[in-house]
């Protein structure tokens, strides 16, 4: 694979975890916008009530989750900055982050594991697999290291 192509690809891995990222803060929003009232609410013909204590309960949850969310989609954001810039450490943290979806989508729907297992499969293959790609990451950490400097004897 040329060089060319295989920055590419890095760039479209990094742009999927953007917009995972954004997703993410989707959720988070979302969240915040699902916060309880106390009180009755009376939809197709069955009253539902929430009395404080719940509803402080439920909105405390909605809170903590959507901070997480949000904390989430940052550090995914900053992941994927430094995958763009080929950070060895950062297209590790990546598989791991596949790998990780891949086993925590058994469980699911068929469809949904086989889905997962090819999308993740994918990523895994050319982060951690492909040589182009690996050399890529290698490349950039052996250009950041200082040659010593030779003195010279008297």
């Amino acid at each position: 694979m040329e060089d060319k192509t295989a920055k590419l690809i890095v760039k479209i891995i990094a742009i999927l975890g953007f917009i995972s990222a954004a997703l993410l803060i989707v959720m988070g929003v979302l969240l915040f916008l699902q916060l309880q009232s106390p009180g009755c609410v009376t939809t197709g013909g069955s009253t539902k009530c929430i009395s404080q204590d719940l509803a402080s309960k439920i909105n405390t949850e909605y809170i903590v989750g959507g901070i997480l969310f949000i904390i989430g989609a940052l550090f995914v954001v900053f992941v994927n900055i430094k995958l763009w810039n080929y950070k060895n450490w950062a297209r590790i943290l990546t598989m791991a982050g596949c790998f990780l979806s891949v086993v925590s989508s058994f469980g699911e729907t068929w469809i949904f594991i086989v889905l997962s297992v090819i999308f993740n499969g994918v990523i895994i293959y050319f982060l951690g697999i492909e040589p182009s790609i690996v050399n890529l990451f290698q490349k950039k950490t052996e250009t950041k290291k200082v040659k010593p400097k030779k003195t010279k004897k008297k």
